[in-house]
């Protein structure tokens, strides 16, 4: 009986050590940059934007140390050539 528990508690440590943070959805080639305590992504689909056609732009922005980002204001501002 012993053994068997023991083998049970060795399971149940191995699994909650292996498990680890996933975010859904990553980026993928996005550039990336470091502002103050924040990491921020960003890329666009299609890769290559095309004038005259629609292009999203996809930003991600989360803590340095993976923490989540909750109740904190995010203001981005888009200006066309520079102003």
């Amino acid at each position: 009986m012993k053994y068997s528990s023991r083998v049970i508690i060795l399971l149940a440590v191995a699994l909650l050590a292996s498990s680890a943070r996933a975010f859904a959805d990553p980026l993928k080639n996005a550039y990336r940059q470091r502002i103050g305590n924040y990491d921020v992504q960003m890329t666009t689909e299609p890769k290559g934007p095309v004038v005259g056609s629609p292009t999203n732009i996809l930003i991600a922005i989360a803590g340095v140390n993976g923490d989540d980002l909750v109740d904190i204001p995010i203001t981005l501002r888009l200006v066309k050539d520079g102003g």
